[in-house]
């Protein structure tokens, strides 16, 4: 639900560069000049960075970081076997492959 809602924002911010860069600029009189004209181009890969940047920093300072390592702590309590088969798959994965 979170990657619809991210990808969302990033449509919604496309559009707006979009919607504002056509408000200042103007349509072109030129069909040769493409959708917008008179000299002015939108960098779409600069901006959808941008926006991506700036939605995942955004997201990243909701994390509440003190929290953090006692939700690590549980998680590895809670799947220590796993993590114990894991463990034991890496190695003998390591022995077959270099051996």
């Amino acid at each position: 639900m979170r990657v619809v809602g991210f990808l969302s924002m990033v449509a919604v911010g496309l559009m707006l560069a979009v919607a504002v860069t056509m408000s200042v600029v103007g349509l072109a009189a030129d069909p040769t000049q493409g959708i917008i004209g008179r000299g002015a181009r939108l960098d779409y890969v600069s901006l959808l960075l941008g926006l991506a940047l700036g939605l995942s920093i955004s997201n990243l300072g909701r994390i509440h970081w003190g929290d953090l390592p006692r939700r690590v702590a549980n998680w590895l309590l809670a799947n220590e076997r796993n993590c114990y088969r894991v463990a034991w798959a890496a190695i003998l994965l390591g022995i077959l492959l270099f051996y």
